[in-house]
């Protein structure tokens, strides 16, 4: 659903650096792979390789696409200068040294070539003053930023651009979207994708919440349960108009290095 929504924010683009040409593409944390698959289906030329920590891609990809198990965070494999293109999304809460991470993506990069990097934050805002001070949305999302600093994982999105200039990336820029969680805004695009935050939203308030809540906070599984329970009945009422930053970040590699 999240790649969906992006497709309808960004009108079908897939890739918003200008890369020419790409030959060799990877995709860290591809996840469902369903990025990869797309890329590799729009760049029929390229090899695009997906890594991920869970082999839940499937099996049936394009003839230039492939998959392997590995995980981000260890030493890469990958020969230095390797890749016209790395992509890497939404995996904010998956990296511990981000600096290392993507020190990493600058050493496999070719010169001249792109990092495309997606991340959102967790913190909700309302322009109307929709979402109270007490409510039991606000109240979901600030335990979930204490449990992440607890467990070493702040977020640091919006410094992502910051952080691809320390490495050394150069034609930095990034572009950030408030998308709406529920179908309230007047804007037709942003009504659907909306539409379709809130549909993800059924499952997302435990999927992230219940581990969190009960693991890193000692909240009973009752108490948990019961806190996504309400913050996604408040996300669900016509009442509540909140929106969140979605960060699209690009840089390039120097020609000389």
């Amino acid at each position: 659903m999240t790649h969906h929504m992006y497709l309808i924010l960004l009108a079908g683009v897939l890739v918003v650096a200008p890369v020419e040409n790409p030959q060799q593409i990877l995709d860290v944390g591809t996840g469902t792979g369903i990025w990869a698959i797309d890329v590799a289906d729009q760049f029929p030329s390229a090899v695009v390789i997906g890594t991920d920590l869970s082999p839940i891609q499937p099996s049936w990809v394009p003839p230039n696409c492939k998959f392997q198990v590995d995980d981000a965070e260890n030493d890469w494999s990958f020969p230095r200068d390797s890749f016209d293109l790395i992509h890497s999304r939404h995996l904010m809460t998956s990296i511990r040294d981000w600096p290392k991470y993507i020190g990493q993506i600058y050493n496999a990069v070719k010169p001249g070539g792109w990092v495309q990097m997606v991340e959102h934050d967790f913190v909700l805002a309302s322009d109307d003053n929709s979402l109270a001070p007490d409510s039991a949305l606000r109240h979901w999302f600030d335990l979930y930023h204490t449990a992440m600093d607890n467990m070493g994982l702040p977020s640091l999105s919006h410094k992502v651009s910051e952080m691809l200039e320390e490495a050394g990336f150069t034609e930095v820029s990034q572009k950030v979207y408030g998308l709406p969680w529920g179908p309230w805004a007047k804007d037709k695009k942003l009504k659907e994708i909306g539409a379709w935050m809130l549909a993800n939203s059924e499952t997302s308030f435990e999927a992230y919440g219940l581990a969190f809540l009960t693991r890193v906070l000692d909240k009973s599984p009752e108490e948990a349960k019961d806190l996504c329970d309400r913050a996604h009945k408040e996300l669900r009422s016509k009442r509540v108009h909140v929106y969140n930053s979605h960060y699209f970040v690009i840089g390039r590699k120097p020609l000389e290095t």
